[in-house]
């Protein structure tokens, strides 16, 4: 995951040298958010850094340098119950995951996550989108 920075929104924007995680595999859909006082990249894991399908929670100090993770979310199957020999893939991976984490703030904490799916755990033709509420 790179970051180019700018003094200005219209930039010129440089990109930092390396990775602001350490991982060997690849990670995406970066979402970054204030969290209990630190800089927080809401991100996939794709191949199994923690849990192949789920979700990372990178924190950081000061948003170049992201070098402690937790598990963000896991994959869709710990949180609806479906009939995988009915689910449809539209795109991505055989396993039925959540991609580009979105966070609602309330009250400056997470209180729901927007997730989209490449597979539609009902059967149906189109991509399916979820909102999880974070419980405290």
């Amino acid at each position: 995951m790179g970051l180019a920075l700018a003094d200005s929104i219209n930039g010129p924007y440089t990109m930092l040298s390396k990775p602001v995680t350490d991982n060997k595999t690849a990670i995406e859909d970066g979402y970054a958010f204030m969290y209990h006082k630190k800089i927080a990249l809401l991100t996939t894991d794709n191949h199994g850094i923690i849990e192949k399908g789920g979700g990372i929670l990178w924190l950081s100090d000061d948003g170049k340098t992201f070098d402690y993770y937790e598990q963000g979310f896991k994959p869709i199957e710990n949180y609806i119950a479906f009939d995988k020999s009915k689910a449809k893939r539209h795109y991505g991976s055989s396993i039925a995951k959540f991609e580009r984490p979105q966070v609602l703030m309330q009250k400056g904490k997470p209180a729901y996550i927007y997730v989209a799916s490449g597979t539609n755990i009902y059967g149906g033709d189109c991509t399916v989108s979820y909102v999880l509420k974070v419980q405290e």
